[in-house]
């Protein structure tokens, strides 16, 4: 009888460890679940700030394409016109720098060679 008593408390003493090893599990699945549901709603996050990104960024690029047909324009309209001036070294100066011709200022040409660097760059650029 002391036989089946010690075996009936060794079976309850297991019981009360697979019940504790039970719950430990469960704890562990839930804990689990929570971070994985954390993880899906950091990846929803990241998903739609890609998303605003991408738009931001076709936008950007549309008008980065836009003002660069306008400057291919401008300088396709400008570089016959500059093409056709005479230039002239100054007579006053020994720098080797050019001159436009009498009714051009030296205000001009710089902004007309600026514009032409900017057209040609962004000419490479497309």
């Amino acid at each position: 009888m002391a036989k089946l008593k010690a075996q009936q408390e060794k079976a309850e003493e297991d019981k009360k460890q697979l019940r504790l090893n039970l719950d430990d599990a469960e704890n562990r699945v839930t804990k689990g679940e929570v971070m994985r549901r954390a993880l899906e709603g950091d990846l929803q996050r990241m998903k739609l700030s890609l998303n605003d990104k991408e738009t931001e960024n076709q936008v950007r690029a549309g008008s980065i394409e836009g003002k660069g047909r306008i400057l291919k324009t401008s300088a396709v309209h400008t570089l016959p016109r500059v093409q056709h001036r005479q230039y002239t070294p100054f007579p006053e100066s020994n720098t080797g720098c050019l001159a436009m011709g009498s009714s051009e200022s030296l205000f001009s040409q710089m902004s007309t060679h600026r514009m032409l660097r900017i057209n040609l760059l962004v000419c490479v650029l497309l």
